[in-house]
């Protein structure tokens, strides 16, 4: 006997998994979990456009904007430029103090180091605006996840089924309305494992900021 629909819940969670294969695995454990078999979409075109959408949604929301400097900046990216700042601000403070020894037309060497070190810190920024967004944002180029892996929507939004999805090692998972509009980040590949520690996300920018630096221009 067929199972008795129930009413959709007011969100679903959509999840993009790195296979066809892995996102069937993941269909079969949800519906050992509990989750009946009509309420798994795996692999639709129609639920492409709402992983794109929460995808987008999501980039937003990782992003500062500031109007007044017409500058729109990923978070990663500021911190890679204040990895950047503080190393190249730290750079220049001690320059600083050799560099004022030179007699370049003021009589006072404190009145040249507050010279120096002023000039430098304003190159230094410059410098760690440019190399730090570059450097620290996600690459431009990557294609969306919707267009990597295979997408799967459970029409039930509860921490079980998004346990089940996260444990799956996805590219990323998200909520989203019955009528597919974005409603919230869940998971995504790109996050430390621990989002709350800022340690993590230094980390993490330091290291994306070496493979960046590295790469032929």
């Amino acid at each position: 006997m067929e199972p008795t629909r129930q009413p959709d819940s007011e969100r679903h969670v959509i999840a993009v998994l790195r296979s066809p294969g892995e996102a069937e695995r993941v269909a079969r454990r949800l519906v050992d979990a509990g989750v009946p078999e009509y309420k798994i979409s795996v692999d639709e075109q129609r639920d492409e456009g709402p992983a794109l959408r929460a995808e987008m949604r999501a980039e937003l929301t990782e992003s500062v904007a500031s109007p007044q400097a017409a500058l729109i900046a990923h978070k990663s990216g500021n911190r890679g430029f204040l990895v950047i700042f503080s190393i190249a601000a730290a750079v220049a403070i001690v320059l600083s103090f050799p560099l004022a020894l030179i007699d370049f037309g003021l009589s006072s060497y404190w009145t040249r180091w507050i010279t120096a070190v002023l000039v430098l810190l304003a190159m230094a920024f410059v410098v760690s605006l440019v190399l730090g967004l570059t450097w620290g944002s996600p690459p431009v180029d990557q294609p969306s996840a919707a267009h990597r892996g295979t997408v799967i929507r459970v029409k039930d939004d509860n921490d079980r089924v998004k346990q089940i999805l996260i444990d799956a090692d996805p590219i990323r998972v998200d909520e989203v309305t019955a009528a597919g509009e974005p409603a919230g980040a869940v998971f995504n590949e790109a996050v430390a494992a621990d989002p709350d520690q800022l340690t993590g996300k230094i980390s993490e920018t330091v290291d994306h900021i070496k493979d960046e630096s590295q790469k032929p221009r």
